[in-house]
């Protein structure tokens, strides 16, 4: 599959989270991982996400992540 250009929700923040986010971004996907918890809670893991350029969002898994992707990884 050409994941080039794809937007992707990667769902959850733990190791496989950040494992596939990582995978799928240096394919060329447009990446956005998604988790419920709180950012300070997520500090670690959002410092590994900046520093791959990958987008994220804590709190919720709002309806826009989910409805824009081409692709979900649960």
């Amino acid at each position: 599959m050409d994941l080039k250009e794809k937007q992707v929700t990667v769902i959850g923040m733990a190791k496989s989270g950040l494992a596939a986010a990582k995978f799928l971004a240096s394919r060329g996907a447009k990446v956005l991982v998604s988790d419920a918890k709180s950012k300070e809670r997520l500090a670690a893991e959002i410092e590994f996400l900046i520093s791959h350029n990958i987008a994220y969002e804590t709190g919720s898994h709002s309806q826009e992540a989910l409805l824009m992707a081409d692709l979900i990884v649960v």
